[in-house]
């Protein structure tokens, strides 16, 4: 019924709520493309940024180029936006968890790596 479809939607909440969470602390030190370790001491490599979201860094151009034309980011980049929006912003974990809800209910079929969490 309804109900094991609102508890799918809360599911894949969590679950992306985990990833953004987990995503924004690695953002900056990490290629979202191969995962290279970036922007620290011990690897100064050249990097780039979506300019759209502000928060997603490649090792190198080539390498967002790349993630952009698999259309991995593309998915998720307004949900960045919205969720640092709201962590800049001062919004409440409900606030956010409504942005997160209606981004689901927009993007059904949605798939996030389970590797992008662990």
């Amino acid at each position: 019924g309804g109900g094991s479809i609102e508890q799918s939607i809360e599911s894949r909440a969590d679950y992306l709520e985990k990833h953004l969470n987990l995503y924004f602390e690695s953002a900056d030190t990490v290629c979202a493309h191969c995962g290279q370790m970036i922007n620290t001491k011990a690897h100064e490599v050249e990097q780039t940024r979506c300019s759209t979201c502000d928060v997603t860094k490649y090792c190198s151009q080539d390498h967002q180029l790349q993630h952009c034309d698999q259309g991995h980011h593309k998915k998720l980049c307004r949900m960045y936006t919205q969720w640092q929006q709201g962590i800049l912003g001062g919004q409440s974990q409900q606030e956010r968890r409504t942005h997160v809800l209606d981004f689901l209910k927009s993007a059904p079929c949605l798939h996030l790596h389970a590797a992008t969490i662990s």
